[in-house]
C-alpha cells in the first residue's frame, strides 16, 4: 500500500515536466561544467520561459536537484531567475556563488535543442563558471549558497509527541516486564 502511494505520489510531481517537454536524448554529465557539478539533469528542448508550463518544468527539473520551493504557484520567475547571459564563462556583475549554486544551461548541438540543470558547490566564493561543451549558449541562475532547511515548529512538536509516546511504550513494557517477573518468583 505504502509503494503505490509514493509510485502515485512520484508520478504527480513529474507529470509536469512530461507534459511539457518531450524526453532528452542529450546525456549531462557532471563534468559538463567547472567547477564540477554534483549532478545534473536534462530536458528536450527550450524550457527557459516564462510561461506558466516552462516555470512549472524548471521548478520540476530544479526539484530533482534538491531545489525545492515551499510554494511554486507563488514564484515570480521574472524577478527571481538571473539571465547569466550566453557568453562562457558565465558570470554577471555583483553575483558571487558560494556553496550549493543551481544553474539552467541552453545546449543546442547539431539542432538538438536541450534544457539542462546543474548543481554545484562553490565551497569557496567565486564569481564564475564554465560551461565545458561546445553547444552551450544562455545560463539561467537559480540559487547559490543553498543550505538545508530548518524543520519548522509543527514538525518538531510531532517529532516531540512521537518520542514521548516511544517513551510511553518502552516504560509500559518495564511495567509489564517487572509485574510478569514478581508473578514468576511467587
Amino acid at each position: 500500500m505504502r509503494f503505490i502511494a509514493l509510485a502515485a505520489a512520484a508520478a504527480a510531481f513529474l507529470a509536469p515536466m512530461a507534459a511539457n517537454a518531450a524526453v532528452s536524448s542529450f546525456t549531462c554529465a557532471n563534468t559538463d561544467i567547472s567547477p564540477t557539478a554534483v549532478s545534473c539533469t536534462s530536458v528536450a528542448g527550450n524550457i527557459f520561459s516564462s510561461s506558466s508550463a516552462d516555470e512549472t518544468a524548471q521548478v520540476t527539473a530544479l526539484g530533482l536537484l534538491g531545489l525545492t520551493y515551499t510554494h511554486p504557484e507563488q514564484f515570480d520567475f521574472s524577478s527571481y531567475v538571473q539571465i547569466l547571459g550566453g557568453s562562457n564563462p558565465y558570470s554577471k556583475d555583483g553575483l558571487t556563488f558560494t556553496g550549493d549554486t543551481y544553474v539552467g544551461i541552453r545546449y543546442n548541438e547539431k539542432g538538438d535543442l536541450q534544457s539542462v540543470f546543474y548543481k554545484f558547490n562553490a565551497g569557496t566564493p567565486i564569481t564564475e563558471f564554465t560551461g565545458n561543451l561546445k553547444g552551450f549558449s544562455n545560463a539561467y541562475f537559480y540559487a547559490t549558497n543553498v543550505v538545508g532547511s530548518v524543520p519548522e515548529p509543527t514538525t518538531w512538536a510531532m517529532m516531540a509527541l512521537g518520542l514521548a509516546g516511544v517513551g510511553a511504550a518502552l516504560r509500559q513494557r518495564r511495567r509489564q516486564s517487572a509485574q510478569q517477573g514478581a508473578l514468576v518468583a511467587a
